[in-house]
């Protein structure tokens, strides 16, 4: 830990099991980690003096090997051939169909179906198409459901400037963030699978910083004004966090 460059990784064990510690300093303002499979990882700011390094890797390094202990470890969302799903208000099924006269890989919502067609020279790679090409057609279709979500609740309770709303794909563990400047704001597809009370925690949560850009006390104090039983949904995905449709660490 005396050495500590712009990026280090090393190792450590839990029960047995390796992982692989990478450490990153970019410039960035808040100090955070989460673990992907065999994978820890810690992000913090680069002008940090090194006594605050050394303390924060340590802090962040203890609390996650915790929840490794705990099996709260990121799982990858994947779709496969008869999921059930309820997204953006629909119900819908999942289905894929090898065809030996297709020349790409097709995707089709029809009556409650989300069907991908698979050519047969691909046959050997029908779990990756499938899941890339669900996604891709869920982030199309959760876009203007979460427009109006957003619109509607900040129209309710804020009345803030939004400049664009993103829906970005599952494999970054964040379920949201927020571009103050620009004034963006960005979800994970992961949400959208969730109640509609923890869909609207997250967003709440991302535009309550639009006003404030930090965690500090007055971010706080906005957000509980708004929404009183935030700690109710901060619950369940402690609950829920770590199966295959919500990601292992808090939003920024």
């Amino acid at each position: 830990m005396d050495n500590l460059s712009d990026q280090s990784s090393s190792f450590v064990y839990v029960d047995g099991k390796r992982y692989s510690l990478n450490i990153e300093f970019l410039k960035r303002k808040t100090a955070t980690g989460f673990i992907e499979d065999d994978k820890i990882y810690i992000k913090l700011p680069i002008n940090l003096d090194k006594e605050d390094k050394i303390k924060y890797i340590n802090i962040l390094k203890k609390r996650l090997i915790k929840r490794i202990i705990n099996g709260q470890i990121y799982k990858e969302l994947k779709f496969k051939d008869g999921d059930k799903i309820h997204i953006a208000g629909k119900d819908l099924t999942i289905h894929s169909y090898i065809n030996q006269f297709a020349k790409r890989p097709l995707i089709k919502l029809e009556d409650g179906v989300l069907g991908v067609v698979i050519p047969a020279s691909e046959a050997t790679k029908a779990d990756q198409i499938l899941n890339d090409k669900v996604i891709k057609s869920l982030i199309k279709l959760v876009l203007p459901y979460a427009i109006l979500k957003v619109n509607s609740i900040n129209k309710r309770s804020f009345g803030f400037k939004i400049s664009n709303i993103k829906i970005y794909r599952p494999k970054k563990v964040v379920l949201g963030s927020c571009n103050y400047k620009n004034k963006t704001l960005a979800f994970n597809l992961r949400i959208f699978l969730c109640p509609e009370n923890i869909i609207d925690s997250v967003i709440v949560h991302e535009l309550c910083h639009l006003k404030v850009p930090n965690h500090s006390p007055k971010f706080w104090k906005l957000l509980y004004s708004v929404m009183p039983d935030y700690d109710e949904a901060r619950k369940w995905i402690n609950k829920n966090l770590y199966t295959a449709t919500i990601p292992n660490r808090w939003y920024e």
